[in-house]
């Protein structure tokens, strides 16, 4: 999986909640996106990256905003074993074998979306978050 494709797909899935929003019965001018885990990490990538007027908020439960600093308080012998799971998840979502920080720029910005999210964020709610 590209991790900038998974965004390009959320935004596709966007884009036609609003063509069908008749339909559907829904606000396509008041949008927010949830997702759990790697879902609320590609959620707020999405939210705060698309500079969509239409997105109103995210819901991320759980959600692993900062992958750089994940990885630097990664262990082999933590009881997840991070270390190993950050480098199968690189390794399969971009074919690429190192660390998070060494991911080209596209795809770092939605394994991280805390780069970028916190320059459009109220300070006050990013800190509470642990966005900045």
């Amino acid at each position: 999986m590209d991790l900038a494709g998974a965004a390009r797909d959320v935004m596709a899935a966007i884009a036609w909640l609003k063509a069908h929003a008749r339909d559907l019965e829904i606000d396509s001018a008041r949008l927010v996106l949830l997702g759990r885990s790697a879902g609320g990490q590609l959620a707020t990538a999405v939210g705060y990256g698309a500079n969509d007027p239409a997105i109103r908020g995210v819901i991320a439960l759980y959600a692993p905003h900062d992958m750089p600093f994940a990885w630097s308080v990664s262990r082999e012998d933590d009881a997840l074993n991070s270390i190993k799971l950050f480098r199968q998840l690189f390794r399969r979502s971009t074919r690429h074998a190192g660390a998070p920080g060494e991911l080209p720029g596209g795809q770092r910005a939605v394994a991280s979306p805390a780069r970028f999210s916190a320059d459009v964020v109220d300070p006050r709610r990013a800190r509470h978050a642990g966005l900045v």
